[in-house]
């Protein structure tokens, strides 16, 4: 059977012409007396689950986007995430395949955007409820009546030369063509005193913290009622968000980046040296380190025993690296009780992740732990000092001790050195060895502040007692949370969170309500941020 050509495709100029006047009349209001705009385009991650959440599709049509680019450890900072003629283009070209398997007769999304009849005597009317429904949706906050106008225009415009289906296309591509849609647009604060976000503001806010997404109608409406200036009924929204399924975007989004895991993809390791890496190992690894950190998140865990739990997920190509016993099939939660493993610092993705392709980099370990863990990163190295190290040399420490007889690496490399040497009892791929070069490899050392270790194991315990590890985490929470730097004033709002993370026993689930239940959180961003 010939199918006809998608509604959208046939009728693209009207609906970017209506979408450039929505884009106009949205830019142009101005319902607020002061307080410049800040525009947060939704990054790759977030507008697939947005059009996932909106249409009910299955394609993911923003993976053909180019990269979001990282900043202060996250790919979600508003200053990076920038708007180009190219990626309008392509947004326009996934909105158009979206909104034709939104709208497929025969496609399973169809029945939950559709609930009415578009080809019988009240489809003019059906058409226009779909969309009165929906916009608010897509751009998260109730609409103008500018705004509600644009739409019935366009509408009509359409119904005059076409079917109520085609109207309905044209209609859902122009709310989703609106900067309404593709950006997170906030009042930024007209001084230094703190002043709220509005409630859908922060509704948007809360549920791409949460959810990589888009607020659900139960959001909205809480957010419609003015229900979410309530601190108890904000708590009650921000722990029922966390249990709901979709939360798991925490995992990949902030876990998946705070741990490195999802660097994975991009971790390749010299074949000579290391045969049993390969693509399978590889998505082990990222999936061991992932189900790690669910499993945290479900169970409310201690985020210190990130550092020092004496259990993990491994599946048959992971226990055979590790020397533990055949799992059986797919992956199995495991105890590490007797191998000298505990925490993601030893899993081995991580390991891999922060070595060579050819060999291991205690520089890059260390300077994972005191950026990541402790929030005390060095300043940049010189141009062309850091790099690959020869493996050939000598043992490790050694080849270090040379490499700080150089003044300009002497005073970063006395803190990275130690605690990357620690973990040199594994290689390059995250396997435990006891030797280098026929050599046996020392990996005691001492903490910044001059707290001595015997080993890794020893190291990842005295990190995760250091009231700087959950202080810092709360400061990665916080800065994925805002989608931006902290300022000093944020800063005085971490410590008051870590001291209450402790009073609540440290749990994880508790470490993102208490974040997304701050005054930051709820509040707006200054000025140019």
């Amino acid at each position: 059977m010939i199918r006809a050509e998608p509604p959208t495709r046939r009728r693209l100029a009207p609906a970017r012409i209506g979408a450039l006047a929505l884009l106009v009349a949205a830019s142009c209001a101005d319902d607020e007396p002061s307080g410049s705009l800040r525009f947060h385009r939704l990054g790759r991650v977030e507008y697939n689950n947005s059009l996932r959440d909106l249409l009910g599709i299955d394609g993911r049509p923003a993976d053909s986007f180019p990269v979001d680019p990282p900043s202060h450890g996250f790919d979600n900072n508003a200053a990076s995430l920038a708007i180009s003629p190219l990626l309008f283009e392509l947004h326009e070209r996934a909105i158009a395949l979206a909104i034709d398997e939104a709208l497929d007769p025969d496609g399973p999304a169809r029945a939950g955007l559709v609930s009415c009849d578009l080809e019988g005597a009240r489809a003019e009317a059906c058409a226009r409820a779909i969309v009165e429904s929906f916009a608010p949706r897509a751009w998260r906050r109730p609409l103008s009546e500018d705004e509600r106008a644009a739409l019935d225009a366009l509408v009509d415009d359409a119904l005059a030369g076409g079917s109520a289906e085609e109207a309905l296309a044209l209609a859902l591509q122009a709310i989703l063509l609106s900067p309404n849609f593709l950006f997170r647009i906030e009042r930024a604060a007209p001084t230094s005193e703190a002043t709220p976000l509005s409630e859908h503001e922060l509704a948007a806010r809360l549920s791409y913290f949460l959810w990589s997404s888009t607020p659900d109608d139960a959001l909205l409406a809480a957010a419609d009622a003015g229900a979410l200036a309530d601190p108890e009924r904000l708590e009650l929204e921000v722990r029922r968000m966390l249990a709901d399924p979709r939360a798991s975007a925490l995992v990949d989004g902030f876990g998946g980046q705070w741990l490195g895991f999802r660097a994975l993809d991009d971790v390749f390791k010299d074949a000579y040296r290391f045969p049993a890496f390969d693509e399978a190992l590889r998505a082990s690894m990222a999936e061991e380190t992932r189900r790690f950190f669910a499993d945290f998140l479900a169970r409310d865990r201690d985020v210190r025993e990130l550092l020092t739990a004496r259990d993990s997920f491994v599946d048959r190509r992971l226990a055979a690296l590790y020397g533990l016993p055949d799992p059986g099939e797919g992956f199995v939660h495991v105890s590490l009780e007797g191998a000298p493993r505990q925490g993601v610092l030893t899993q081995a993705g991580t390991l891999a992740a922060l070595a060579y392709p050819f060999t291991t980099s205690p520089a890059r370990r260390g300077d994972f732990i005191l950026d990541r863990l402790l929030c005390e990163p060095p300043p940049p190295a010189p141009a062309g000092v850091d790099i690959p190290l020869d493996p050939e040399a000598t043992t490790k420490r050694e080849v270090l001790a040379q490499h700080r007889q150089d003044p300009a690496c002497a005073s970063c490399h006395e803190r990275i050195d130690p605690l990357g040497l620690a973990f040199e009892t594994y290689d390059a791929i995250g396997q435990h060895r006891v030797e280098e070069h026929g050599l046996p490899i020392d990996v005691a050392g001492a903490l910044p502040s001059g707290e001595g270790f015997a080993d890794a194991l020893e190291l990842a315990s005295l990190l995760a007692e250091d009231p700087a590890f959950t202080r810092c985490l709360v400061e990665q929470v916080m800065i994925y949370a805002l989608g931006r730097g902290l300022e000093s004033q944020d800063l005085a709002h971490v410590d008051a969170l870590a001291d209450a993370l402790a009073r609540r026993g440290y749990g994880t689930r508790e470490l993102f309500v208490l974040v997304a239940t701050s005054a930051p959180v709820r509040g707006r961003a200054p000025e140019g941020r």
